[in-house]
């Protein structure tokens, strides 16, 4: 039984529905792509956030000491402090690149968002329409009275048959048509 019919039964049998709050309500299609996306940009947002809160052992890095290479523009680097200072060129660049596609990532999320939004607000603007519309198709079924058409319909048949009677009955049955037939099959017994 659907919704509307298991209410209109109740509302027939002055039965009220007692509303718990206990029902989640089923999300749009709309709606879930919007509270999807939303989640992408709060991930995106903390692994942002947590990139740029890894800092470089820049202690490490400062505390290299370079010594000037005699008769020479180079410098000299212990070999631990090289790897140190390889170490954290490579982190730097992996985390910059990190940061650039979340940054795009996030500027692709924010502009779904934005259509969602804009989508959102069109389908509430239907929908505010076709309630509008429903609420005048109900006003006007609300001012028909039902049981005061089927008496009145059933009044009208009734007397339809007793002029039908009333025809046949002075023999103008054949204005009727079709009867005829019918009448002559019945005189005939």
């Amino acid at each position: 039984m659907s919704v509307v019919t298991t209410a209109l039964a109740m509302e027939r049998h002055d039965i009220q529905w007692e509303q718990l709050g206990t029902h989640d309500e089923h999300l749009s299609v709309v709606n879930y792509k919007k509270e999807q996306r939303t989640k992408e940009v709060k991930a995106l947002e903390k692994s942002i956030a947590k990139i740029q809160n890894q800092q470089l052992d820049v202690k490490a890095v400062e505390q290299i000491d370079a010594k000037n290479v005699p008769l020479s523009s180079k410098v000299m680097l212990e070999k631990e402090a090289y790897k140190t200072l390889v170490t954290a060129a490579q982190k730097y660049v992996v985390q910059v690149k990190r940061e650039s596609k979340l940054e795009k990532a996030l500027a692709a999320a924010e502009k779904a968002i934005a259509g969602l939004k804009e989508r959102v607000l069109e389908l509430t603007r239907t929908i505010t329409s076709l309630t509008k519309q429903l609420d005048q198709y109900r006003s006007i079924r609300g001012r028909l009275d039902r049981g005061k058409l089927q008496s009145e319909n059933t009044e009208l048949r009734k007397q339809n048959n007793i002029f039908k009677l009333i025809i046949e009955q002075h023999g103008l049955g054949h204005l009727l048509g079709g009867k005829k037939s019918q009448r002559q099959e019945r005189d005939a017994l």
